[in-house]
């Protein structure tokens, strides 16, 4: 895997929230749904005031949340090793 440039503090504390909203959610690795849900509770973030700005926020986060509640979820990738360094 090739290293990744660096991460601005902002995108460490959303990565991070995403995996907490992965644990909560029973799942083992952190997926892009995680980081769009975590994206959207950051309203100071460019993604996060994007989608609330042309109304569709709330609505993208109830689909993604119905989906990954849903039974037979599961990330559909397994886990990538990476550095903390990034």
């Amino acid at each position: 895997m090739e290293d990744l440039p660096p991460l601005t503090p902002r995108m460490r504390r959303s990565l991070k929230r995403a995996q907490v909203i992965a644990r909560e959610n029973g799942q083992d690795v952190v997926g892009t749904e995680h980081v769009l849900l975590a994206f959207l509770e950051d309203q100071s973030g460019i993604a996060g005031m994007a989608l609330h700005s042309v109304g569709s926020a709330r609505l993208v986060r109830a689909e993604v949340v119905h989906i990954i509640t849903s039974e037979g979820y599961k990330t559909p990738t397994p886990p990538v090793e990476h550095s903390e360094n990034a």
